[in-house]
């Protein structure tokens, strides 16, 4: 949920990383969910997600057959920004953006 509470940014096993937004829910539990704003197909499957404090960019991990990857994607575009861990070991199961929303953390277990 981006801290202006308007959008809400989704992943799951379908990997799938969704942008609705809030004001376009169901207000009852149970009904269907709005449609996505958009949706972006992911490489693989999604074990983390972080958004910028403004809630402009989401960075998800992603564990593939070949390793981990972080994919930085613009939440009022879709675009994807930058992906990371392409032949090079990244850490993909914590993430988090520093406040100024430009220098992102990562890290996993036996990573460094």
């Amino acid at each position: 949920l981006t801290a202006d509470n308007a959008k809400l940014v989704t992943v799951g096993g379908d990997k799938i990383l969704r942008v609705r937004t809030v004001a376009k829910l169901p207000a009852e539990a149970g009904k269907d969910p709005a449609p996505s704003d958009f949706a972006v197909t992911l490489p693989g499957v999604p074990e983390s997600l972080t958004l910028t404090a403004d809630g402009k960019r989401a960075a998800v991990g992603i564990t593939m057959t070949a390793g981990e990857r972080v994919v930085v994607v613009d939440t009022t575009t879709g675009a994807e920004l930058a992906t990371f861990g392409d032949g090079d070991p990244v850490g993909a199961r914590s993430l988090s953006f520093r406040n100024d929303g430009r220098t992102l953390l990562a890290a996993c277990p036996g990573a460094t």
